[in-house]
């Protein structure tokens, strides 16, 4: 309920909170996105033991837009993950099937805000590994819900009173137009597969 009323106002400053974890090093960073249960955290982790990056948010991720592209302002050092993918000595929290941990110091980034130098949308899998850049006007189409978080647009609050947490009216057109701007200036990639091939190509980008 917090979340969709803070949602809410950061869209009304035209910032946006991405369902996305952000990780980089000094050459920029890499936002990646994806639904729930997709494997973000788990292949967030193992980018963290190649000590090959560093995070900034590990669950959701405010976005701004710059005139040369994307910027992450701010996120969350907690990060939630399915049981089996989890290291049960670390502290946490349980909650159904997953655990909420905070990052240590070592892999959490102390920068203020972070530039994006590549949107990845993600996802795990044994199948065979894919590898696709996506073209902007494509990019604009599969990001677009991402950006705007419709999943948490409306909370159910007890058993009978729905919070409409509803958006500002014109908020759909201005992000419209930015992402197309933007997505025309920094690389999107879709990456499927095992956890080595996509930890790998996310390393090498």
């Amino acid at each position: 309920l917090l979340y969709s009323m803070m949602r809410r106002n950061l869209l009304e400053q035209q910032l946006f909170p991405v369902h996305a974890a952000c990780a980089g090093d000094d050459r920029g960073y890499i936002l990646l996105v994806g639904h729930s249960g997709v494997g973000k955290t788990t292949i967030l982790m193992e980018l963290l033991k190649m000590r090959k990056m560093k995070v900034f948010s590990g669950n959701k991720t405010v976005m701004c837009f710059k005139d040369d592209g994307l910027e992450a302002i701010a996120g969350t050092r907690t990060m939630t993950g399915r049981t089996k993918d989890f290291d049960e000595t670390a502290s946490h929290v349980g909650y159904a099937d997953r655990q909420a941990f905070m990052l240590s110091d070592d892999q959490y980034t102390s920068a203020s805000t972070v530039p994006i130098r590549a949107v990845v949308l993600v996802k795990l899998n044994d199948g065979e590994d894919r590898h696709e850049t996506i073209i902007p006007m494509s990019a604009v189409h599969k990001l677009y819900p991402f950006f705007l978080d419709v999943m948490s647009e409306d909370v159910i609050v007890g058993s009978d009173f729905i919070y409409k947490g509803g958006r500002p009216e014109g908020i759909e057109n201005i992000l419209l137009a930015e992402l197309r701007k933007s997505f025309e200036k920094i690389h999107v990639l879709h990456l499927e597969g095992s956890r080595s091939f996509i930890t790998k190509t996310l390393s090498d980008l």
